[in-house]
């Protein structure tokens, strides 16, 4: 469970231990850049909440994710967000909810921005504010570089306890086949981590510091105990995809910035 110290998260090493072994990051390598969402975590499941109807919550998925990195976070400290909904958008899906998540350490300076859009899936808006969403970014012609990633079956139950995000579909077996799934599905963000792990080793150099920003699209759920691909092409901003064992893009139009 995340530590909670004045009403944010404590970054503790036990924590970035958890985190780093749910994602598949060298216990030692230092902070990943997507950690820092945990701080929001909770906020971003009550602005979403708060503008979908009883009826459809549970029919939420992540749709896309954006991190602009301002600072790597440091073990010690205390990690606060605030979250507003920025637009409700039509999508062939249903509804999608843009969410910006600012996260500050204690003393309020900035050490991220995320941008999460959350699909409310067969719901239409009512009314729609706020940007378009931007359409996929096109992918290039060819992956200059690759890696296999697994997923072990018990990592969503790893996440979960991580991150604090024990939505059912990620950890009980029954709820998800209720919601549609043959199983527990992995949560997107894990993937996310997964991919973005493996990218920064192998073009980074294991330096966790390095990403000044990432951005990715979900594709459809990913099932544990396989085998994910990342291919990647690019130097200083890397473009990159991640398959499934099917061959299925379940990371799309995925882009890694690099200081």
């Amino acid at each position: 469970m995340r530590p909670v110290a004045e009403g944010g998260v404590l970054v503790t090493p036990e924590l970035v231990r958890a985190y780093n072994d749910a994602v598949g990051v060298r216990a030692d390598a230092g902070v990943p850049p997507l950690l820092s969402v945990l701080a929001g975590y909770p906020l971003l499941f009550g602005a979403v909440a708060s503008v979908t109807p009883p009826e459809f919550r549970d029919r939420i998925v992540h749709g896309d994710h954006d991190v602009t990195v301002v600072r790597q976070v440091a073990v010690g400290e205390v990690l606060k967000a605030t979250a507003a909904v920025e637009a409700i958008r039509a999508t062939k899906p249903g509804t999608s909810v843009v969410v910006r998540i600012e996260v500050t350490d204690d003393g309020g300076a900035a050490v991220a921005v995320h941008h999460a859009i959350a699909i409310v899936r067969g719901a239409q808006p009512v009314t729609q504010t706020g940007l378009p969403i931007a359409p996929l970014r096109p992918e290039p012609a060819e992956w200059n570089g690759m890696a296999t990633v697994p997923i072990a079956a018990d990592q969503p139950a790893r996440y979960a306890a991580a991150t604090g995000d024990h939505n059912a579909v990620h950890v009980d077996a029954a709820a998800a086949r209720r919601a549609g799934f043959p199983g527990v599905i992995a949560h997107g963000l894990g993937v996310f981590g997964l991919a973005l792990g493996a990218l920064v080793e192998h073009v980074a150099g294991g330096d966790q510091a390095a990403v000044r920003g990432a951005r990715v699209r979900f594709g459809p759920p990913v099932l544990p105990g396989q085998q994910l691909t990342v291919q990647w092409t690019g130097a200083d901003r890397v473009a990159f995809r991640t398959l499934d064992a099917t061959g299925t893009a379940v990371l799309r139009s995925g882009l890694v910035e690099l200081r």
